[in-house]
């Protein structure tokens, strides 16, 4: 995701929000693992099938994600959660989805660098086929949609169970919002049984076939269209550069991959302060400016802007400890009484700071945010007696013990039970 800053104004921040989406049939990514579900001609050591065959589709299948560069990809025909993760890790994203039926021999699933807000599988009763995908995403106040991710019936299939699948899909999407509906459709872009103009006009959907010649309209070594691109008007007047990745001899997938990106050139993102996400009046997304990171765990870290701070939750964060960044704060959720940011984007990474000038000496007036600049006392139960008086105390790990002398530095301070406590997360 490619964001330019342009100027500042007052207290909104405007800048150019590029946003890449992609959509790839993989065709049959399995493991080398016997499973009991695969399709008969990926079960090791009764087909020709195996280790080597398995690492090389893999490797070829990440070259061509790590080619395309988008920042949402939506996968069909993945075995299984584990190769997805896999996938995750090696094409360099940080976020996933899958979905898979029980005994199902192939999934589907999404990657994604921007956090989803929120993503649910949606089941199609009465059809074996597989959920569709819905993931919700907020990136700016002008950039804000929910993705259905999809691989439908074959057509070989009875047109009953088809209807059915696009019946789901339609009772899904909210045709008054921004959506992107994608994937392997399993029905040609000149369908003669209607089923896609039918959900397009009913949802008021443009597809980006659209936009290129007739010649130009296959996704498939068949020649065919039947991998789709649906976007809502608003979403459609500022897509642009879809592209159709064809490998033609099909060495690595029967389908190829389509692509597009998103573009706003005027997202605006009114600013607000830490204190002010506190109050819960205001109305998300907002940019948060030079905002300091001041501890880290593994399940997140806390940043200050330099009067509060806020914990973000993000397992296996990349933002390193003492970067100093401006974020667009999408979504907030409270944990066990604590605010916390659920999702959000770096806009802008300034520099490094010294992270002791944005904590705290003494935890006598401390705030729910503020991260410890050094605390000593002796452990009693549940709580650390010294100098300042006893606070209460949590260590996640349960390695501390009880009556034990320690120093502990760059601990943070949540809320339990309307109680300030110190935080030993590691």
């Amino acid at each position: 995701m490619k964001i330019l800053f342009l100027w500042l104004v007052a207290a909104v921040s405007v800048f150019c929000v590029d946003i890449k989406i992609a959509t790839y049939n993989v065709e049959n990514l399995f493991d080398a693992k016997n499973d009991g579900s695969e399709y008969k001609d990926f079960v090791v050591g009764k087909s020709e099938w195996n280790e080597k065959k398995a690492s090389a589709k893999f490797k070829a299948v990440s070259a061509k994600i790590k080619e395309l560069n988008a920042d949402i990809i939506a996968l069909q025909e993945i075995e299984n959660e584990a190769i997805l993760k896999e996938l995750m890790k090696e094409a360099g994203y940080k976020y996933f989805v899958f979905s898979k039926g029980k005994n199902a021999p192939i999934g589907l699933g999404l990657l994604s660098k921007i956090k989803p807000v929120k993503s649910e599988k949606i089941i199609i009763p009465n059809v074996k086929t597989r959920d569709v995908l819905r993931a919700d995403f907020v990136v700016s106040e002008n950039i804000n949609f929910s993705l259905f991710a999809l691989h439908f019936p074959a057509r070989k299939n009875p047109i009953k169970q088809r209807r059915a699948a696009f019946l789901t899909l339609k009772s899904a999407i909210d045709g008054g919002k921004s959506n992107i509906v994608l994937g392997d459709f399993n029905t040609p872009f000149d369908d003669k049984d209607g089923l896609l103009e039918d959900l397009a006009l009913s949802k008021g959907l443009e597809n980006l076939w659209r936009t290129v010649p007739r010649d130009e309209r296959y996704s498939h070594v068949g020649s065919e269209a039947i991998d789709q691109i649906l976007l809502s008007r608003d979403i459609f007047k500022n897509a642009k550069d879809f592209k159709i990745r064809r490998d033609e001899k099909g060495e690595i997938s029967d389908h190829f991959a389509l692509s597009f990106t998103l573009s706003d050139n005027t997202a605006a993102t009114a600013s607000a302060t830490i204190d002010e996400l506190y109050g819960r009046k205001v109305k998300l997304p907002k940019l948060v400016k030079n905002v300091v990171v001041t501890q880290k765990d593994r399940a997140g870290f806390t940043i200050n802007d330099g009067d509060r701070g806020i914990y973000v939750y993000e397992p296996k964060s990349d933002v390193e400890l003492g970067s100093k960044i401006d974020v667009v704060v999408t979504a907030l959720s409270e944990y066990k009484g604590n605010l916390e940011i659920s999702s959000y984007y770096v806009a802008k990474l300034i520099g490094k700071e010294n992270i002791e000038k944005f904590m705290i000496g003494d935890i006598k007036n401390a705030k729910v945010g503020d991260v410890v600049r050094q605390i000593s006392g002796k452990i009693r139960g549940n709580r650390l007696v010294g100098n300042f008086g006893e606070i209460k105390f949590y260590d996640r790990d349960k390695i501390l013990k009880d009556k034990e002398e320690i120093t502990l530095k760059g601990v943070r301070i949540k809320i339990y039970k309307n109680e300030l406590q110190l935080a030993v997360e590691r």
